[in-house]
């Protein structure tokens, strides 16, 4: 028995190498996309921490770039994490930025998240999430 372990634990890591082993945690594969695009350990659950500051049912849009592979997947990340709350996606470009933001409706969202591209200039109450992540709370009127 021992000598058939010895050879299965040889023959994978010559058909299979695969590193160190360590434990898979809870956001595995979420954290690491997230440390490569927004450059944030941890980042599943610092966007769930952020995500739980917003009122628990309204909506948020995702701004993103159409243009950025990079910037679609994350996202998708944003989304994935959002669940289960309702999320508007606004692909932009460089040419239909300015007037897709001037388009969008935001009656009922909580925030707007923007994936790679810049909050407008003019834009308060931003909370950097991480390099190219940024999220802008709608804060509601006074009733």
């Amino acid at each position: 028995m021992a000598l058939a372990s010895g050879f299965l634990w040889f023959a994978v890591g010559e058909v299979a190498p695969v590193g160190n082993f360590r434990p898979w945690l809870k956001f595995h594969s979420t954290d690491n996309y997230l440390s490569a695009l927004i450059g944030r350990d941890s980042g599943s659950e610092f966007l769930l921490h952020a995500f739980a500051a917003l009122p628990a049912k309204a909506p948020i849009a995702v701004v993103y770039s159409e243009e950025s592979n990079a910037d679609t997947f994350l996202s998708y990340l944003v989304t994935y994490l959002a669940w289960p709350r309702a999320v508007r996606a606004v692909a932009v470009t460089s040419s239909t930025y300015a007037s897709k933001l001037g388009k969008l409706d935001t009656t009922g969202l909580c925030a707007v998240i923007f994936c790679g591209v810049p909050p407008p200039p003019n834009t308060q109450n931003r909370v950097r999430l991480g390099e190219n992540l940024v999220l802008v709370p709608r804060i509601a009127a006074p009733e």
